[in-house]
């Protein structure tokens, strides 16, 4: 077999080539570094590594949160929005702390084909999904 056509196998099959590939941060546009900064950890109990001049690197054991100043760079028709997904065991439990928090709930704790979750807007309205995935798809 061509090498080109070993490396596209691998691809497809999910062996050698993904087996070492990992998300490494999300990286999420704000206004506002500080209070975006500020939300993440006192919700979720970030730990701000390090920062620079318009980005400031949270990070968590599961990997890092990339807050991107994106002042006001944009082509018209507004900012963007991203949708930075937690898996979790306890979404009952993160729903009540969300709402203790006063945070926009976008989408109230339901049941979908692969687990249970809820979406809510953080303090920059990015979407954050909070999901307890189905046994099936426990590996998620």
């Amino acid at each position: 077999m061509k090498e080109r056509d070993q490396r596209n196998e691998r691809r497809e099959g999910g062996s050698e080539m993904t087996a070492w590939l990992r998300i490494g941060a999300f990286v999420a546009p704000v206004s506002d570094l500080d209070r975006a900064a500020a939300f993440y950890s006192k919700l979720f109990g970030f730990i701000e590594q390090w920062r620079m001049e318009g980005l400031v690197v949270l990070s968590t054991t599961s990997g890092q949160l990339w807050l991107l100043d994106y002042g006001g760079r944009l082509e018209p028709g507004g900012r963007p929005t991203q949708l930075v997904l937690f898996v979790n065991e306890g979404v009952d439990e993160w729903e009540a702390k969300v709402r203790t928090e006063g945070c926009r709930i976008s989408q109230t704790l339901h049941d979908d084909p692969l687990g249970r979750l809820f979406i809510f807007a953080d303090s920059e309205d990015n979407l954050v999904e909070i999901r307890q995935p189905d046994a099936i798809v426990a590996g998620f």
